[in-house]
């Protein structure tokens, strides 16, 4: 064997092993690259699998694929989207609210006056000024729409919260937005939103709507304040008052009660009496008409007896008249206690 030859053998050798090596790389990736459609579907999504840009399944039930192991066929055939279904959102609407306390300058120093451009705020149906902040929560409720049909479904959640708080506080009065009718306007809210997010399928749901801040703009809110103050001082008046008055409207009916009572005893008992002293007058008066001079007697002895029981000593004066045949008696009666 020449030289030459023995100097090309290795190097052959070395060539076939870079080969080799090439196509164990190949064969590799062509494996990594037909793994690579697999995918794994959490158990907060679904997923969707777009082959050549369209959605593949014929009906809804086949198209939106359940948690678990997909198995899809490597770009750019397949496509594969995972829609977070279960996870809450939420979108913060801050465009109407400012959140200032202090004057606002503008450029030459002027102003504490509203710049729609700097801070936002919404006009009630009695031309009040508010500015609200609002926290509206979502799911996703349709994975096709949200996924498919809609570039920026985000955003058009924070569109159609926007149109309807101002729609729906235009229809208040400022009384309703600060005070009693503020679960009433969360929950027409969340029911409008959702009646306009519907009309262009995004397929969201929303779930609630928090409004955190409607409070009136920081030129009158601390009259508004001042207001609110006197309005709980007044309803805290009125209760008391109230309290009061179940406490003594049921007392004085009691006393009420018992002095009617009282007097109906009264008037019995006496109507008692004075029909007794009626019917013994009456008695009287029948015996004194057939003989007075008995009657009279019987009267004058009764009288006396219940005199003397009342005496406390009695002394017989002598006579100073000798016409008189008796002497004259002096009784000397005890004093009332």
């Amino acid at each position: 064997m020449s030289r030459r030859s023995e100097e090309a053998h290795p190097l052959a050798a070395a060539v076939g092993s870079g080969l080799r090596v090439v196509q164990a790389a190949i064969v590799l990736g062509l494996v990594a690259y037909a793994l690579s459609g697999i995918r794994v579907i959490q158990p907060t999504q679904v997923g969707l699998v777009l082959r050549f840009g369209r959605l593949v399944g014929g009906t809804p039930a086949e198209q939106v694929r359940r948690p678990g192991l997909l198995l899809a066929f490597p770009r750019p055939i397949d496509r594969v989207v995972l829609v977070p279904i279960k996870e809450v959102r939420e979108v913060v609407i801050e465009d109407l609210w400012s959140g200032e306390t202090e004057p606002l300058l503008d450029e030459f120093g002027m102003g504490d006056s509203i710049d729609p451009v700097r801070e936002g705020y919404c006009i009630t149906g009695d031309r009040y000024i508010v500015q609200p902040r609002a926290v509206v929560k979502y799911q996703i409720s349709d994975p096709i729409a949200y996924a498919l049909r809609q570039i920026d479904p985000s955003l058009l959640v924070r569109d159609a919260s926007m149109t309807e708080l101002t729609r729906c506080i235009g229809g208040m009065t400022i009384d309703k937005v600060l005070a009693e009718g503020k679960k009433g306007l969360a929950v027409a809210l969340s029911a409008s939103i959702q009646k306009r997010l519907d009309l262009t399928q995004t397929g969201v749901s929303i779930l609630r709507v928090e409004l955190p801040e409607v409070v009136p703009t920081r030129h009158v809110i601390q009259d508004f304040k001042n207001v609110q103050s006197a309005s709980i001082q007044s309803q805290t008046m009125v209760r008391n008052a109230q309290t009061y008055r179940a406490q003594e409207i049921p007392k004085a009916e009691r006393e009420a009660n018992q002095l009617i009572k009282s007097a109906q005893t009264y008037r019995k008992g006496l109507l008692a009496g004075v029909t007794g002293e009626v019917a013994r007058f009456e008695g009287l008066l029948k015996q004194y008409k057939q003989d007075p001079q008995v009657v009279r007697g019987r009267l004058f002895r009764e009288a006396m007896e219940e005199i003397l029981a009342q005496v406390g000593a009695q002394y017989l004066v002598p006579k100073a008249d000798p016409s008189q045949k008796q002497p004259t008696i002096r009784l000397l009666l005890p004093p009332k206690k």
